[in-house]
């Protein structure tokens, strides 16, 4: 299960993102992951800056980088599980 971050500081844990659908609503669109130097995972809004998302703190701080929009945390489990399921 993955962790929910929302722009207005909202933290929801065991997030049911078992599926591309359920990212996307997460999200408000189209997902991108993007890697932290720390080993970790989010899933982004792709288009993020195109839609004028608002900045989320809470996990910019976490990724040490900007992130825009709700954000998803992911393990790399969980990834793999979904690379085993295509």
């Amino acid at each position: 299960m993955a962790i929910l971050i929302t722009t207005d500081g909202e933290v929801v844990d065991n997030y049911d993102a078992s599926d591309l659908g359920k990212k996307q609503n997460a999200v408000g669109g189209y997902i991108e992951y993007v890697r932290t130097r720390l080993g970790m995972t989010f899933i982004v809004n792709e288009e993020g800056m195109l839609l004028g998302l608002k900045p989320n703190m809470l996990a910019s701080n976490l990724a040490e980088m900007l992130l825009l929009g709700n954000v998803l945390i992911v393990s790399q489990e969980e990834i793999e599980e979904e690379d085993k399921e295509c």
